[in-house]
């Protein structure tokens, strides 16, 4: 799953909130 953790990274860089999401998205996938 290193791609997602790649898009993530890319995608919080773009947008801020995106961070909230990836928190959210990261214990759900796990």
């Amino acid at each position: 799953m290193e791609l997602l953790s790649m898009t993530f990274e890319r995608s919080d860089r773009s947008l801020p909130a995106t961070r909230q999401i990836d928190c959210r998205i990261v214990p759900g996938a796990g």
